[in-house]
């Protein structure tokens, strides 16, 4: 069972100085803004099987002023461990302007803009993957429970490299499982190189709008996509 404590819903505002004004013993200090999340995990705990992991993704920065800094949530990954999650995975982001927790075009590579008609981003850098590393990286040098890192991770080589060089113990992946549902079972039978997502996020503008899908599988869906775009319906 995963809880989740990131990205701007309620147990991070909870968290987050910025979202948190409460002047009570759910807001101020630190330990009085971890309070929501750490009972939300105890009442878990409490409630389910002993052998089912309840792990937790948590936010480590918010990227807003007066946010959750990385020093308070290194102590929440601290308490988390002491109230006895199986395994804690970091991420960032609160309810920023900013695409912090999926940024777009992570290892696109000028042969890879050419083949997926990115054709904007044929002479532009290659933004890196694991954006979110030097967090996964702090928070597994303080707790001894599992440490999974999300965000950017486009290449099995990256992936492997993370988990072998001891900066996470897991990864976990988002928008490339929009694309490519069995991407986890390629990856088992021995496929190597990048993964088909590009980090577009063509499938975050259709949020609320379309159901969840890639619309670069096709010329056909990219269409689609131009017209609901320069029509004015999405957002």
């Amino acid at each position: 069972m995963h809880i989740h404590a990131g990205h701007g819903y309620l147990l991070s505002e909870f968290l987050s100085p910025s979202a948190n004004r409460r002047g009570d013993q759910w807001g101020g200090p630190l330990e009085n803004r971890q309070r929501l999340l750490l009972e939300v995990v105890n009442a878990v705990l409490s409630g389910v099987d002993r052998q089912m992991p309840v792990t937790v993704k948590l936010g480590m920065r918010d990227f807003v002023p007066d946010g959750l800094s990385l020093d308070d949530a290194l102590a929440t990954a601290q308490a988390l461990e002491q109230a006895g999650v199986a395994a804690i995975e970091v991420t960032a982001g609160l309810t920023s302007e900013g695409i912090e927790s999926a940024q777009q075009y992570t290892g696109v590579n000028r042969r890879r803009a050419l083949k997926d008609k990115l054709v904007h981003r044929i002479f532009a850098s290659e933004p890196p993957q694991g954006y979110f590393v030097d967090e996964a990286r702090r928070t597994k040098e303080i707790v001894s429970v599992p440490v999974i890192l999300v965000g950017g991770l486009r290449t099995v080589e990256f992936m492997n490299t993370v988990v072998a060089d001891g900066i996470a113990d897991f990864v976990s992946l988002a928008r490339p499982l929009i694309r490519e549902p069995d991407l986890v079972r390629t990856i088992e039978a021995g496929r190597t190189g990048a993964v088909d997502c590009t980090s577009c996020n063509i499938c975050i503008q259709h949020e609320g709008v379309h159901p969840l899908q890639c619309w670069r599988q096709s010329n056909k869906e990219l269409l689609r996509h131009a017209y609901y775009r320069f029509s004015g319906k999405l957002k």
